[in-house]
């Protein structure tokens, strides 16, 4: 590695987050009641699918001051004999110290509303060194990371001391802590007072987005950004998927020539969490365990009159032909299922209007070239799982040369995949290329075969009369009725014309079913008789507001 530098580790899983509120602006009060519902819907979000997470709640501008570094600074001062000490970090609250996300942290964070300050002002550096001490104090075991979450208008007027901000960053860079800068964006209009925070900020980020060498960047799920908070929440509300390679492999173009790829799942529904049966009678005092195992036996009756259980050697599989039924031994089958070898191999191309996206069977995959270990330790794998930076520039150039020659001919290539070693599924599909600013790479869509394939044949609408000749007289056929007329049409214009697309984002909100059953889940935690949170029967949640609205 240049330098001498070591590639940057992938994130680990346990990650502590410090929530930082500012309470000070008034033109921030307001908002406190939804920024506490997100900011409870995170810690929420964290005790399903991350319980071993750490929060603490820190306000700045709060009505007291309660921090350590505040209260250390007096004692010094105390020992010094220092009779003209000034104290520091004033109205800068730790209201909940770091511990495992849990039902009561997120309650207090639900009720941050009446946390308001009382127009006290406290400086952003001073509350991110408070933060930035509460993480570095804190003590657990194993590796994790560290994550400052600010929330703030920007309103706050903040004195800029570049020699402070610089030993912040550096302190903060030292200890690997993530900066994330959730702007709350109200109906105030831009201020110099807000550009210069904002400014602030980002510089601050770019300094902690790269190494201690100031070149090398951190990986992308550790780098610190500025955003809104609206998209900070979404973000941190939904479970974090690590990215997962379903396929490492050679991409083989002939048979003398292959790229070295790794493929990705393009996208993944999230689902409700999985339930278990429950025993509430069961007495976990003599070591009885809540939960129930489940048992399953198979009954022959072949003698109606004395039925017989049968164990799991005697049972065989058999499949039906007809009125009877063909046993299939477990070797035998073993010996007909097919065992291909893992890869992907491009038997032939075709133009990209014959395989369109929506003909494709099983959820799409992205191949990109194999990276080099700094690439991957960016990516949020494991540096040892990437190749050589030679290797790696090699498959880049080869994948991007192949991606912009595809689309330059529009093609798309056939392509046969194996996604793992001795596997009886086999995957015929299309790579169509794709060449963003971001990188040049291909998408494999599988397709139908034969068998799973159908034809569906509709009649055309009529939408003018139409003229039958069949050699010996011409007769117009009668117009059919659900034809729109020009009334019609001009109607159904207007109304797209008066739509003004200012609807919500598509790609970014929360799927209202999921939220509204962790919310329940959180209720139910606290008031084991919870009423549900919709009407059976009332049609569910605005798929609007639901992802905005309180749990």
């Amino acid at each position: 590695h240049k330098h001498g530098h070591s590639p940057p580790m992938a994130p680990s899983k346990k990650t502590c987050t410090v929530l930082m509120v500012d309470v000070s602006s008034p033109t921030m009060t307001p908002h406190l009641g939804w920024v506490g519902d997100s900011l409870s819907r995170v810690v929420q979000n964290r005790i399903l699918h991350a319980k071993a997470d750490e929060f603490a709640l820190v306000t700045c501008g709060a009505r007291e001051t309660l921090n350590d570094v505040h209260t250390e600074g007096i004692e010094n001062a105390a020992a010094a004999c220092e009779q003209d000490y000034e104290e520091e970090y004033l109205n800068i609250s730790v209201d909940v110290a770091m511990a495992c996300a849990c039902a009561e942290t997120a309650g207090v964070v639900a009720r941050l509303h009446t946390f308001a300050g009382d127009g006290a002002v406290a400086d952003y550096l001073d509350a991110l060194t408070v933060a930035s001490d509460v993480l570095v104090r804190h003590e657990r075991g194993g590796c994790f990371s560290r994550r400052v979450l600010i929330v703030t208008d920007l309103q706050t007027p903040c004195p800029i001391d570049h020699d402070f901000l610089n030993s912040i960053a550096a302190g903060m860079r030292g200890a690997s802590v993530q900066l994330v800068v959730a702007v709350v964006d109200g109906e105030t209009e831009e201020t110099e007072t807000k550009n210069a925070n904002r400014e602030m900020f980002q510089n601050l980020c770019d300094s902690l987005n790269v190494l201690s060498d100031g070149v090398t960047p951190v990986p992308f799920s550790s780098r610190s950004s500025v955003a809104n908070a609206r998209d900070v929440f979404n973000h941190h509300s939904v479970k974090q998927t690590r990215p997962t390679t379903t396929f490492r492999g050679d991409l083989q173009l002939t048979p003398w020539m292959n790229i070295k790829v790794w493929g990705y799942k393009k996208i993944s529904e999230a689902k409700p969490p999985a339930m278990k049966l429950f025993d509430s009678s069961a007495d976990d005092t003599h070591g009885d365990g809540p939960m129930v195992t489940r048992e399953r036996t198979f009954t022959s009756y072949a003698d109606p009159d004395n039925p017989k259980d049968v164990p799991p050697e005697m049972m065989l599989s058999a499949y039906p032909y007809g009125p009877t039924n063909i046993p299939i031994q477990h070797d035998v089958e073993a010996l007909v299922a097919s065992k291909n070898d893992k890869g992907m191999a491009v038997f032939g191309f075709t133009p990209l209007a014959s395989v369109p996206a929506w003909n494709g069977m099983e959820e799409a995959r992205v191949l990109v070239p194999w990276p080099s270990k700094a690439g991957s330790a960016a990516a949020g794998m494991a540096a040892s799982a990437g190749t050589s930076d030679r290797e790696a520039g090699k498959a880049a150039a080869a994948m991007s040369a192949l991606a912009r020659a595809m689309k330059k001919k529009g093609v798309a290539a056939l392509t046969r995949a194996v996604f793992t070693q001795n596997s009886d599924k086999v995957s015929f599909g299309a790579l169509t290329p794709w060449c963003v600013p971001e990188g040049d790479f291909l998408v494999f869509t599988p397709l139908p075969f034969a068998e799973d394939a159908y034809a569906a044949e509709f009649k055309p609408l009529v939408t003018e009369n139409r003229e039958r000749s069949d050699g010996r007289h011409s007769k117009k056929l009668p117009k059919t009725q659900i034809a729109p007329d020009e009334t019609q049409k001009a109607a159904a214009n207007a109304l797209i014309d008066a739509l003004d697309g200012s609807g919500v984002d598509p790609w970014s909100v929360l799927n209202p079913s999921i939220a509204r059953t962790h919310a329940l889940l959180h209720a139910r935690s606290t008031d084991e008789f919870a009423a549900p949170l919709a009407i059976a029967a009332g049609g569910g949640p605005n798929p609007e507001r639901a992802p905005l609205s309180p749990p």
